[in-house]
């Protein structure tokens, strides 16, 4: 009985450690272990006819290829693109600004994820541009990059 109890012991010792590397490498590959992206979210607020037009956020660094977060929560929902440049330290100018990504629609309380081609176009700044119509508000979080969650619908 005591040789079957060691045998166990052992088995059990090995399936632990099977389970612990499991685990550290699910970790260490999941989307919010490898994010190394500038994912910070901040706030964004336009009323439209009372801000000045266009509605474009604060220019922040795009750091990889993930599509931009954006989360409309209060008000109503806002039609919006991605815009990127050139960030240009020595000169502190922001060059060759286009848009990075299609007008899209995203609904008040949805957690939108818009596909955008900030980094393959060149530039290294992103910022969203949100056009509502007139008279009509809205309020919300946004990122430049994002982790993947499936909870999120993509707006391409």
């Amino acid at each position: 009985m005591e040789e079957n109890m060691r045998i166990n012991k052992k088995k059990l010792l090995s399936y632990g450690i099977v389970l612990s590397m499991t685990a550290v490498s699910m970790l260490s590959t999941s989307p919010l272990a490898s994010a190394a992206g500038n994912v910070k979210d901040e706030e964004f607020s336009f009323v439209s006819g009372v801000d000045s037009y266009p509605n474009y956020t604060r220019w922040r660094e795009k750091k990889d290829t993930t599509m931009t977060y954006c989360y409309p929560r209060k008000y109503g929902g806002t039609y919006a693109k991605v815009s990127g440049c050139y960030y240009d330290k020595n000169k502190d100018q922001h060059l060759n600004v286009q848009n990075c990504s299609n007008g899209v629609f995203i609904p008040l309380n949805v957690q939108g994820l818009i596909v955008n081609y900030v980094r393959e176009y060149g530039c290294n700044r992103a910022r969203l541009y949100s056009y509502v119509n007139k008279g009509v508000a809205t309020s919300g979080l946004w990122s430049p990059d994002s982790t993947e969650n499936s909870s999120y619908t993509v707006f391409k």
